[in-house]
């Protein structure tokens, strides 16, 4: 299924990551500019059927980036991106640990700008409203101490059925849903805005 048809259905083509077990979306380079997009780049991991893999191709598809699984990252794949996204669902309270060692992996990014994204059982905004720590912000610390600028920072819900909660179906059902990939595609246009503003 090309990334555009994986667009239109509402889910995504999600090879396996052989290093990480996560999964990423993998941009056609037909639709989605591939090595001579608009230079925006996503680093996913994702599971089979994850629903932060439609928050990834709302983003994608409003910034024409490509978008690889953390495995495929390289130091070499980095120069052309003048923005760079790092998304996954939440576990235990932060970012697949994929991420941080794709991130691990790279040099000093000293102004690189970068944003951050996921869906979690629990929102970002509910959980720091009632004093849970904020998930994104181990990634987000690893990201700076890097040299990068971060431009923005975007999360929803997602379907959780992890541990007792699959004896009630989980929670969450049908998160991400249409209303969710709306506001991830409006915040990847205020990231269009943003590298406008900044310049080159």
């Amino acid at each position: 299924m090309s990334f555009a048809a994986a667009l239109a259905s509402g889910c995504s083509t999600v090879p396996v990551d052989a290093v990480s077990g996560a999964t990423a979306v993998i941009a056609d380079p037909a639709t989605n500019g591939g090595s001579k997009g608009a230079g925006v780049l996503i680093v996913l991991a994702v599971y089979p059927g994850s629903g932060t893999a439609r928050i990834a191709d709302a983003i994608a598809a409003k910034l024409g980036a490509k978008v690889l699984s953390p495995r495929q990252v390289t130091p070499d794949a980095l120069r052309e991106y003048e923005l760079i996204g790092f998304g996954s669902g939440i576990f235990d309270q932060m970012h697949h640990t994929s991420l941080f060692e794709a991130v691990d992996g790279l040099p000093t990014l000293q102004g690189r700008r970068v944003f951050i994204f996921s869906t979690s059982g629990i929102s970002r905004q509910y959980g720091i409203a009632h004093g849970i720590d904020d998930p994104h912000t181990p990634l987000r610390e690893k990201l700076r101490a890097k040299g990068c600028s971060i431009l923005g920072e975007f999360n929803c819900a997602g379907f959780n059925d992890n541990s007792f909660l699959k004896l009630f179906g989980g929670m969450n059902k049908g998160k991400p849903d249409a209303g969710d990939c709306s506001r991830a595609a409006e915040f990847a246009e205020g990231l269009k805005d943003a590298i406008h503003v900044a310049g080159p």
